[in-house]
Protein backbone atom coordinates (compact mmCIF):
# COMPACT_ATOMS: atom_id res chain seq x y z
CA UNK A 1 0.00 0.00 0.00
CA UNK A 2 2.71 2.47 0.75
CA UNK A 3 4.28 1.72 -2.40
CA UNK A 4 0.92 3.38 -4.09
CA UNK A 5 1.38 6.80 -2.63
CA UNK A 6 1.89 9.74 -4.18
CA UNK A 7 5.06 9.83 -2.20
CA UNK A 8 7.27 7.87 -4.66
CA UNK A 9 7.96 5.34 -1.87
CA UNK A 10 10.51 2.63 -3.12
CA UNK A 11 10.18 0.74 -0.10
CA UNK A 12 7.56 -0.71 2.06
CA UNK A 13 9.22 1.15 4.92
CA UNK A 14 7.51 4.52 6.59
CA UNK A 15 10.85 6.00 8.44
CA UNK A 16 13.70 6.43 6.16
CA UNK A 17 17.33 7.75 7.23
CA UNK A 18 19.74 9.43 4.44
CA UNK A 19 17.46 6.68 1.91
CA UNK A 20 17.37 3.59 4.22
CA UNK A 21 15.60 1.71 5.75
CA UNK A 22 15.68 2.55 9.92
CA UNK A 23 15.53 -0.75 11.85
CA UNK A 24 15.67 0.61 15.22
CA UNK A 25 14.22 3.88 16.00
CA UNK A 26 13.49 4.13 20.18
CA UNK A 27 16.35 5.94 20.53
CA UNK A 28 16.06 8.43 17.39
CA UNK A 29 12.40 8.50 18.62
CA UNK A 30 13.00 9.42 21.94
CA UNK A 31 15.59 12.15 21.09
CA UNK A 32 12.95 13.72 18.27
CA UNK A 33 9.98 13.99 21.05
CA UNK A 34 12.54 15.75 23.34
CA UNK A 35 14.18 18.02 20.59
CA UNK A 36 10.51 18.60 19.87
CA UNK A 37 9.19 19.17 23.69
CA UNK A 38 6.73 16.55 23.18
CA UNK A 39 6.40 14.74 26.82
CA UNK A 40 4.37 11.36 27.61
CA UNK A 41 3.91 10.85 23.70
CA UNK A 42 4.34 7.73 22.33
CA UNK A 43 4.41 5.96 19.55
CA UNK A 44 1.73 4.26 19.63
CA UNK A 45 0.18 7.92 19.83
CA UNK A 46 0.70 8.41 16.03
CA UNK A 47 -1.47 6.22 15.43
CA UNK A 48 -3.95 7.41 17.18
CA UNK A 49 -3.53 10.52 15.06
CA UNK A 50 -3.21 8.74 11.90
CA UNK A 51 -6.55 7.27 12.69
CA UNK A 52 -8.66 10.33 13.29
CA UNK A 53 -6.86 12.12 10.91
CA UNK A 54 -8.38 9.64 7.84
CA UNK A 55 -11.40 9.85 9.34
CA UNK A 56 -11.53 13.76 9.64
CA UNK A 57 -10.23 13.60 6.13
CA UNK A 58 -13.34 11.86 5.33
CA UNK A 59 -12.06 8.21 4.73
CA UNK A 60 -14.84 5.44 5.64
CA UNK A 61 -14.22 3.07 8.60
CA UNK A 62 -13.84 -0.05 6.86
CA UNK A 63 -10.84 1.45 5.07
CA UNK A 64 -9.34 3.65 7.92
CA UNK A 65 -9.06 0.16 9.70
CA UNK A 66 -7.84 -1.85 6.25
CA UNK A 67 -4.93 0.93 6.83
CA UNK A 68 -4.08 0.85 10.30
CA UNK A 69 -4.13 -3.18 10.44
CA UNK A 70 -7.03 -3.02 13.10
CA UNK A 71 -9.50 -6.53 12.62
CA UNK A 72 -12.03 -5.59 14.51
CA UNK A 73 -14.27 -2.74 15.32
CA UNK A 74 -13.97 -2.86 18.88
CA UNK A 75 -9.83 -2.43 18.35
CA UNK A 76 -10.51 0.14 15.69
CA UNK A 77 -13.01 2.25 18.32
CA UNK A 78 -9.98 2.68 21.22
CA UNK A 79 -8.14 4.58 18.40
CA UNK A 80 -11.03 6.48 16.69
CA UNK A 81 -11.19 9.59 18.97
CA UNK A 82 -14.44 12.03 18.69
CA UNK A 83 -13.90 15.44 20.34
CA UNK A 84 -16.66 17.56 21.96
CA UNK A 85 -16.40 19.62 18.99
CA UNK A 86 -16.97 17.27 16.32
CA UNK A 87 -20.01 16.14 18.42
CA UNK A 88 -21.02 19.98 18.81
CA UNK A 89 -20.83 20.46 15.08
CA UNK A 90 -23.11 17.27 14.15
CA UNK A 91 -25.84 18.49 11.11
CA UNK A 92 -28.78 17.39 11.50
CA UNK A 93 -30.61 18.91 9.19
CA UNK A 94 -31.80 17.06 5.70
CA UNK A 95 -29.90 18.53 3.01
CA UNK A 96 -31.67 16.47 0.03
CA UNK A 97 -34.90 14.41 0.54
CA UNK A 98 -33.49 10.88 -0.75
CA UNK A 99 -34.46 8.76 2.09
CA UNK A 100 -37.18 6.82 1.40
CA UNK A 101 -38.64 6.29 4.29
CA UNK A 102 -42.18 4.31 3.22
CA UNK A 103 -42.39 0.37 3.21
CA UNK A 104 -45.34 -1.25 1.50
CA UNK A 105 -46.19 -3.93 3.50
CA UNK A 106 -48.51 -5.19 1.51
CA UNK A 107 -46.40 -5.51 -1.60
CA UNK A 108 -47.21 -9.30 -3.16
CA UNK A 109 -43.89 -11.41 -2.25
CA UNK A 110 -43.34 -13.58 -5.95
Amino acid sequence: MLRSLPRGLHTDRVFLHKGKPVEEFKNAYRTACQRAGLEDFTYHDLRHCAVNNLRLAGNDYFRIMAISGHKTMSTFKRYNLVTEKELRDVEWEVKERSVDTYMDTKAEIK
